[in-house]
C-alpha cells in the first residue's frame, strides 16, 4: 500500500481527497485461489488503505499511515481478523469454478494452524522489535548494506547475551530458529527506525477491539 496523497485542508477551505495505491502480484489465472498467507497480506494492506482513505486531517503529513506510529499498524492488524471470521470467509472466500463458499473443514484448519504457530509469530515479532530498537540505540558506523548487516549482527550478539536468546534447540540457537531476516529483506529497519514495537502494541490492541 502506497499513499499517493493525504487528506488536508486546501487554501479555499475545501478538503483534499486522499489517494492511495494497493500494489500486489496475483496468480496468472483468476481461477487460482490465494494462499492463506497471501489473503492475510491482502487484508493487512487493505487495512492500511482504508485508514488512508478515511483519514480527515488538516495537514497531509499526519494523514493516514503518515500519522502517529503507535497507531499506524492498528487498522492493518484489525483487518487481519477477517480471515479467521467464519461469516466473512463464507461470504467472500468463494470458489470461482463452483461458486461454493470455503469448506467448513478448511476454515477449521486455517483457524487451527493459527493457534499452532501464533506463539512463534509473536516471538519472531518480539525479536525483530528488539533488534530494531538495539540497532538505533547508537548511530550506524556505515550506511551501506554491509555496514547495516554488521550492526544487525552486533545487535543479535548483544541481545543473545542480555536476553538469553542462545538456548539450545537441537543444534540451533533460538535466534536461528526464529529466522531473523537479513537487512535487505527487513525494510522495516529503515522505515520504522526504532519503532517496530508498534507491531506488538497494535496487534494486542486489535485483538482487544475485535
Amino acid at each position: 500500500q502506497f499513499t499517493v496523497r493525504g487528506s488536508k485542508i486546501l487554501a479555499d477551505g475545501s478538503r483534499q481527497v486522499p489517494r492511495t495505491a494497493l500494489v500486489m502480484g496475483l496468480p496468472p489465472s483468476l481461477d487460482a485461489p490465494l494462499s492463506t498467507a497471501e489473503a492475510l497480506t491482502v487484508l493487512h494492506e487493505l487495512g492500511h488503505t482504508v485508514h488512508s482513505l478515511l483519514s480527515k486531517t488538516a495537514l497531509q503529513h499526519v494523514s493516514g499511515t503518515r500519522g502517529t506510529v503507535d497507531f499506524v499498524e492498528f487498522p492493518s492488524h484489525l483487518f487481519e481478523h477477517f480471515l479467521f471470521e467464519p461469516e466473512f470467509m463464507c461470504a467472500h472466500a468463494i470458489d470461482p469454478k463452483t461458486q461454493k463458499p470455503i469448506p467448513e473443514q478448511l476454515l477449521h484448519d486455517i483457524q487451527h494452524r493459527r493457534k499452532l504457530v501464533g506463539h512463534i509469530e509473536m516471538s519472531n515479532t518480539l525479536l525483530h522489535s528488539l533488534v530494531d530498537h538495539s540497532l538505533y540505540v547508537k548511530p550506524l558506523q556505515s550506511s551501506t548494506i554491509a555496514g547495516m548487516q554488521s550492526a544487525v549482527d552486533a545487535s543479535y550478539a548483544s541481545l543473545s547475551k542480555d536476553h538469553d536468546l542462545t538456548g539450545a534447540y537441537g543444534n540451533h540457537r533460538l535466534v536461528d530458529f526464529l529466522s531473523p531476516p537479513v537487512p535487505s529483506k527487513f525494510d522495516h529497519l529503515v522505515h520504522y527506525s526504532g519503532t517496530y514495537f508498534c507491531y506488538l502494541l497494535d496487534k494486542a490492541l486489535s485483538c482487544h477491539v475485535w
